[in-house]
């Protein structure tokens, strides 16, 4: 009797195992969403409360080119406040991110700074684009102007402006800087030829020197030989006179 009762309890027991494990099979992932196809779903972005943390982030690359994603409605007033702030800049690029564009369609960018934006409504309606539903993903919530990049989404405009201002004034340095670098090489290659050429000339004047001494080195030798033809035809006529001492 006892060892059937403990067959029973044992075959419920592995059947509540069995169940609770197929269960947590069936639990989605962390950073997947709770979806019916949670796994094939974009994961959610690490969302930066201010844009000083982000502007920190930022400060510890050294690019030469950043890369944002702006997302925002064509009927926000406070996404327009953000974009106007960006435009006819030297050292932005903005450009409207469609919904069947991919990043590699662009070619290269020219400007240190790109801003791709995209709109969470069709045009100017209050139909959904895909971007709707991609900011909820990431974002976990549908607020614009948003912020994304490297990953980290950053909501509230005057957030994203004070970032943009940031990200601006450090292109600004660095291309600062670039051109110092340029100017200072520039000044090196100049000095360095001017130093090759001094060289040369320095090489000229010992030319005329080695000549110079060559030159009086010469005019001694004819003068010695002058010398001694002469004293050769002094002992010639000294031996053709006849002294008579009588």
């Amino acid at each position: 009797m006892k060892l059937l009762l403990y067959s029973i309890l044992f075959v419920l027991y592995s059947i509540c195992a069995l169940c609770v494990k197929e269960r947590n099979n069936g639990f989605p992932k962390r950073g997947e969403g709770r979806y019916l196809f949670g796994r094939n779903q974009m994961k959610s972005q690490y969302i930066e409360k201010n844009n000083k943390e982000l502007s920190n982030k930022m400060d510890t690359q050294d690019s030469k080119q950043y890369i944002t994603y702006l997302y925002h409605s064509s009927i926000c007033q406070y996404c327009s406040k953000v974009t106007s702030m960006l435009e006819n800049n030297d050292n932005v690029e903005i450009i409207k991110f469609k919904e069947n564009n991919k990043i590699e369609d662009f070619g290269k960018f020219t400007k240190p700074i790109v801003v791709l934006l995209k709109n969470i409504n069709k045009e100017n309606s209050l139909e959904r684009s895909i971007f709707y539903e991609e900011l909820k993903r990431k974002g976990k919530k549908v607020q614009v102007p948003a912020l994304e990049v490297n990953n980290i989404i950053l909501f509230e405009s005057d957030e994203i402006i004070k970032f943009y201002k940031k990200l601006l004034q450090k292109v600004s340095n660095d291309g600062k800087f670039s051109l110092q670098n340029e100017a200072n090489i520039k000044n090196d290659k100049k000095n360095n030829n001017g130093d090759y050429d001094n060289d040369d000339n320095n090489g000229d004047y010992d030319n005329d020197d080695n000549n110079d001494d060559n030159n009086d080195d010469n005019n001694d030798d004819n003068n010695n030989y002058n010398n001694d033809d002469n004293n050769d035809d002094n002992n010639n006529n000294d031996d053709g006179y006849d002294y008579h001492t009588s």
